[in-house]
């Protein structure tokens, strides 16, 4: 059974990111914001790097999450490109129901690392020596479909491109054809789990040079392998008023997807931003 593809060549990959169970269901999203942080660790360093976040990163963002100042926070690997081909391999997700704060005051974050039992001053000089940070960027979640990744996930992040012109056909592109498809293969449990749209903050999408990204979480490698099954019979199945043909003239004239990343989900903290049901 053939997949209904985007018009254009190769996989595309991001938050990024819906990260914990949702109920099944195309989802407009409330106010959320996601802070993607993108990290270089040597190959000689990779163990010590996990051990150091998953003993200490970990307890620091379980209290903020505790405290209230954040919702989720995920580690992923990156596996697609290589990630010794890379400018990074490992990327820290944060997400929020506010705009975060860009320079939060020292007191305030020593208090956080305190509780923990950390001294900040050394947590940061260990975080510098073990990976560097390659790059930040602040996204927005808009629509999303079904339950996010869990420890073990697959997570793959599809870039696209549209005219600046017609951004808005393409977002609707995506709500009105594609949100349904995904809810249909995603109820029938066959290996995707969840599908979502972001757009950039900052940098912006100028600078980005994307319009928005799409997310697709698989429970494993082989279901990623496996495809999402949005087949030309999903498609008659859930538009049975629109035309296939026209529907992906359409896509090809709104959209073109520049890259792909496919990321491995290593650890999870937190809640999801819930959103009401998507009329």
């Amino acid at each position: 059974m053939s997949q209904v593809h985007r018009p254009c060549a190769g996989l595309v990959a991001v938050a990024f990111l819906t990260l914990v169970c949702l109920p099944l269901g195309a989802q407009r999203l409330p106010t959320n914001y996601t802070v993607v942080t993108f990290r270089k660790v040597a190959p000689e360093k990779v163990n010590a790097f996990l051990s150091f976040t998953m003993e200490q990163t970990k307890k620091v963002m379980q209290a903020r999450i505790d405290s209230g100042g954040i919702k989720t926070w995920t580690l992923l690997k990156l596996t697609v490109p290589y990630s010794a081909g890379s400018d990074y391999n490992y990327v820290m997700v944060v997400s929020t129901d506010k705009f975060p704060d860009l320079d939060p005051a020292a007191a305030e974050m020593d208090a956080t690392y305190k509780k923990v039992g950390l001294n900040r001053a050394e947590y940061l000089k260990t975080s510098r020596e073990l990976s560097t940070l390659v790059h930040q960027e602040i996204n927005r979640g808009v629509l999303r479909v079904g339950p996010g990744a869990e420890v073990g996930n697959y997570v793959r992040v599809d870039y696209h491109v549209s005219s600046a012109e017609r951004p808005g056909e393409l977002m609707e592109m995506e709500r009105s054809v594609y949100a349904p498809m995904f809810k249909e293969v995603i109820e029938a449990n066959k290996g995707i789990r969840a599908w979502a749209v972001s757009v950039p903050m900052l940098p912006t999408s100028g600078e980005s040079g994307y319009t928005l990204y799409t997310t697709q979480t698989f429970k494993d490698s082989a279901s990623l392998g496996a495809g999402a099954g949005t087949s030309q019979e999903v498609f008659r199945k859930v538009h049975p008023e629109r035309n296939y043909m026209n529907t992906m003239g359409q896509v090809r004239a709104l959209d073109r997807i520049s890259k792909v990343r496919i990321y491995h989900v290593l650890e999870v903290l937190g809640s999801p931003i819930l959103g009401a049901p998507m009329k």
